[in-house]
C-alpha cells in the first residue's frame, strides 16, 4: 500500500474540480505511476487514460462532467479511466473482480465506489459517455 501524499486520496486536494481535460489529466498524471506500478503497466497507460479523459470532457461538457463528478467523485473517475486504459492496452487485463482490491491499496480511506457492482456500473457509465458500446453481438464482432 502507498502511504502519505502518494495515495490517490490526495488527488482531491490537488484538483477539486475538473471541467476540462487538462484538470483531469493532471490528476491522472499524478496518480498513474502508482497505478501502473501496481498493475505492471508502462507509461503509455497514462497517455491512453489522459486521452480518454479529454474525450470524456468533450463528450459531456462542463455540466456533464460536474454531474459525473458529483455522483461518483474525482478519485473514482480517475481510477476508472486508468482501469479502462489498462484494459485497452493489455492483451490479458486484470479482471474487474480485482478492482476493489486495487482501489483499497491505492485509496483505503477514500469515499466512492466500494463494491464490484458499483465499479461495474461506473465503468459502463464512463464507456457510454465516451460513446463506446458495452455489448457487442457475435454478428457485430465478425464471428
Amino acid at each position: 500500500m502507498w502511504g502519505g501524499a502518494k495515495r490517490i486520496t490526495s488527488a482531491d486536494t490537488v484538483l477539486v474540480e475538473w471541467s476540462t481535460g487538462s484538470h483531469v489529466r493532471g490528476a491522472i498524471e499524478w496518480v498513474a505511476p502508482q497505478f501502473n506500478r501496481l498493475l505492471g503497466m508502462d507509461a503509455c497507460n497514462t497517455t491512453v487514460a489522459s486521452v480518454l479523459a479529454c474525450r470524456l470532457c468533450n463528450e459531456l461538457g462542463p455540466c456533464g462532467t460536474l454531474g459525473l463528478q458529483t455522483k461518483s467523485g474525482l478519485r473514482s473517475i480517475v481510477f476508472m479511466l486508468l482501469w479502462i486504459a489498462h484494459k485497452v492496452l493489455d492483451d490479458q487485463p486484470v479482471s474487474n473482480r480485482n478492482i476493489p482490491r486495487v482501489w483499497d491499496c491505492m485509496a483505503p480511506d477514500a469515499k466512492g465506489c466500494r463494491t464490484l457492482p458499483q465499479w461495474n456500473a461506473l465503468e459502463v457509465t464512463v464507456l457510454r459517455a465516451l460513446a463506446w458500446r458495452t455489448h457487442v453481438t457475435a454478428a457485430q464482432a465478425g464471428a
